[in-house]
């Protein structure tokens, strides 16, 4: 019995979605940041630590404007033993590739992709679109192909053992 998912691909990339997701974090941290430097938590910040919670924010936004610059459009690809990143209309899904869901919000994923142990990773931002088979055939993919790898780690500690 096969128990591995089928084949499928699905865009990443930038969305309204990842847009939205991204300034509701920033405006957040900001009306927190914005309301302990006014004294609403304790006393007012002011001098060196005002500076500092003003450049905290100030970083913030710019370590999510780089994420958002990041999410180039690609394609994720299960062969159906292989994970790939097609960027190019000649890449193919690689042995070693690794993947890894880092959170699920159900409609929304965030991965983040490596092609060989130790090389650089991607963060990956995956949405569900009109397709609900296409996306229910790629969480399938994530989640089947990392209880297999969990598999196969577990057999070899137990023939060694």
């Amino acid at each position: 019995m096969k128990d591995e998912a089928p084949a499928v691909r699905h865009g990443t990339g930038r969305t309204p979605g990842l847009a939205a997701t991204l300034v509701s974090v920033w405006l957040m941290g900001a009306a927190l940041a914005a309301a302990t430097g006014g004294g609403m938590f304790g006393p007012p910040v002011d001098g060196w630590r005002g500076w500092v919670l003003l450049g905290a924010v100030l970083g913030v936004a710019l370590a999510l404007l780089d994420f958002w610059r990041r999410q180039r459009p690609r394609v994720l690809v299960w062969d159906g033993g292989n994970w790939g990143l097609i960027e190019h209309q000649a890449d193919a899904p690689q042995d070693e590739a690794r993947i890894q869901v880092r959170l699920d919000a159900q409609r929304a994923l965030l991965l983040r992709f490596s092609a060989s142990p130790g090389g650089r990773a991607h963060w990956l931002w995956a949405q569900a679109g009109d397709d609900r088979h296409a996306w229910h055939l790629l969480r399938c993919a994530l989640y089947s192909s990392a209880k297999s790898v969990a598999r196969v780690d577990a057999a070899a500690v137990t023939e060694s053992a």
